[in-house]
């Protein structure tokens, strides 16, 4: 049972391999990962075939056979727009958490950010990006940025709190001082 997914950036189509087994251009959907379980489940089946999308930013799925799909048996299977966008984004938040998690543990051994990213990218067969490490490196650094942002932003809130506190402190004894 084959199905196509659109998937507009090549990062998140290359990742699918690493994901999926690839196979003559198609890619073996399994029920053991997460995402093939998303996957499964936002299949949906009609009477008559859909008209072909193009074959852009196409990703031909194949689906296994399965309990959720049983029903589907001689029916033609498809993707709704809907749940492929909503694919495209999930694959988008498995790299995102897989690349973050890698990055921090890199980190915790003592690598350095190059390090890291090139081992990543050879570990999940991204051949795109072997010699150009700046779209990840550009990443991180994005959200290390946005950290120290957030971070600095709790600092400036915990000042302004305690400035607070003790500015109406120093206006409470002013008050008894001249009251008395």
């Amino acid at each position: 049972m084959l199905v196509g997914l659109a998937i507009k950036k090549d990062l998140y189509r290359d990742y699918l391999q690493h994901v999926f087994k690839l196979v003559n251009n198609v890619y073996h959907v399994s029920r053991s990962t997460d995402f093939g379980r998303m996957v499964c489940a936002r299949i949906s089946y009609r009477d008559k075939p859909l008209a072909p999308e193009s074959a852009e930013n196409i990703c031909t799925l194949l689906l296994p056979a399965s309990d959720s799909n049983r029903t589907a048996a001689n029916k033609f299977l498809y993707i709704k727009k809907e749940d492929q966008l909503k694919l495209a984004d999930e694959i988008e938040a498995i790299f995102n958490i897989d690349f973050d998690r890698y990055y921090l543990q890199g980190r915790k051994l003592g690598m350095e950010q190059k390090e890291i990213i090139q081992a990543f990218i050879v570990s999940r067969g991204l051949t795109k990006l072997i010699g150009n490490i700046d779209m990840l490196k550009k990443r991180e650094y994005r959200e290390a940025v946005n950290l120290l942002a957030k971070h600095n932003e709790a600092l400036l809130n915990k000042a302004r709190y305690r400035n607070e506190r003790i500015e109406n402190s120093l206006q409470e004894h002013k008050q008894l001082y001249c009251n008395a």
